[in-house]
């Protein structure tokens, strides 16, 4: 279960991090626009997508995927806390995005996609970053 788990989690992981450069690299799919990119992606306020830090988030999302994938192959300490932190982290984002879009009924696209796909993505992902990492 823990391989399957850590091999599904980490091919999302890399298919979202490939979204992050395509996006770092001014590529506005899944919208039609850099503007309604922003709407979809950034929370409200945002004006653009940043490449530095969009960067920065692929590659963490690549490490993530790492960690998540080998965790149930070693009996590293080291690599199966680090999938737990990845779990930990993607937790604290679900949760905390459900928070401020939800429960604080925020008006955007942006905070009707974080309810729907986003935050139940990452809490997902945790729940199988956490049972990898087991």
């Amino acid at each position: 279960m823990g391989v399957a788990a850590g091999l599904i989690a980490a091919a999302i992981l890399v298919a979202v991090a490939g979204l992050h450069v395509h996006w770092a690299q001014g590529g506005p799919w899944p919208a039609h626009d850099q503007r309604e990119l922003v709407e979809l992606v950034a929370p409200p306020g945002g004006t653009h997508i940043p490449p530095g830090p969009t960067y920065v988030v692929a590659a963490l999302l690549m490490t993530a995927a790492g960690l998540v994938a080998t965790a149930p192959l070693t009996e590293a300490t080291l690599v199966s806390l680090g999938a737990f932190g990845v779990a930990g982290v993607l937790s604290v984002r679900g949760v905390g995005g459900l928070v401020v879009s939800g429960l604080l009924r925020r008006r955007s696209r942006f905070a009707r996609l974080d309810r729907r796909w986003y935050s139940p993505l990452c809490l997902g992902l945790a729940g199988l970053s956490a049972t990898a990492a087991l």
